[in-house]
């Protein structure tokens, strides 16, 4: 096998990867070990024409490099459930079922820590560049606490702390307890600094063809350049004027 550049995996990373490097005339293969593209971002069609979706959905407006994609490839996006009507649902392993906004299971004295903890993590934020965390000139003290020890440390009640946990939980993220705090101020930096994760701000916008149509319509565009069913089981990395590169 012999390209310029060989991209392992067709997940959206992977695509638009490759999609940039064909449209500048590189000759690019793109190997993936599924039948499909899209990687985690998957979509099944019910028999009345719905779209559900199995993997990757909602996006925000500071997701730039996506929404311009979508923009390119002529899909539409569209606002996500959280401008729908609802609440959320709780179910603790303490509690009966809980269901309402703003963490029902709090008291006045969680809601006024969290609203606390907040502000102080929002101030953080502020101050953390989102393309450059280690510029911060306590870029390694913040990294080197969790995001729970830090709550602790600013008073937050134990609802408070348990309530950012499942929110990790409902994100299927790392236990907070285990997340960088530096690493979460960056995210939110990104987002604006507007607070802890909230799904209005990160979650609000969604593609109407369905997210898997995205990653369909690059492969489409790339073409033969794709090969499915293609599994990677080891890359040799050799000096390049050797020509010893392997793919198999």
């Amino acid at each position: 096998m012999r390209h310029d550049v060989v991209v392992l995996g067709a997940g959206l990373a992977g695509l638009t990867a490759a999609r940039g490097l064909a449209h500048a005339g590189t000759d690019v293969v793109v190997l993936e070990a599924r039948g499909r593209p899209g990687g985690r971002v998957e979509q099944t069609e019910l028999g009345d024409g719905r779209l559900v979706q199995l993997g990757g959905e909602v996006v925000a407006p500071f997701h730039t490099a996506y929404t311009r994609l979508v923009d390119e490839l002529d899909l539409t996006v569209v606002p996500a459930f959280p401008s729908l009507p609802g609440e959320e649902t709780f179910v603790l392993a303490d509690r009966d079922r809980l269901v309402g906004e703003g963490f029902p299971f709090f008291d006045d004295r969680d809601r006024q820590s969290y609203e606390h903890v907040e502000g102080e993590f929002r101030k953080l934020a502020q101050g953390v560049d989102p393309h450059d965390p280690w510029s911060h000139p306590r870029a390694r003290e913040l990294d080197g606490v969790s995001v729970s020890t830090w709550l602790r440390a600013q008073g937050a009640t134990y609802n408070v702390v348990r309530a950012r946990e499942l929110v990790a939980n409902a994100l299927a993220a790392e236990s907070n307890e285990r997340t960088s705090l530096l690493s979460d101020l960056r995210k939110e930096a990104a987002a604006g600094a507007h607070g802890f994760y909230d799904y209005d701000v990160w979650e609000c916008q969604r593609v109407a063809e369905g997210s898997a149509t995205v990653a369909t319509r690059v492969a489409t565009e790339l073409g033969h350049r794709v090969r499915y069913a293609t599994p990677v089981t080891e890359v040799r990395v050799a000096n390049v004027a050797t020509n010893a590169d392997r793919f198999r």
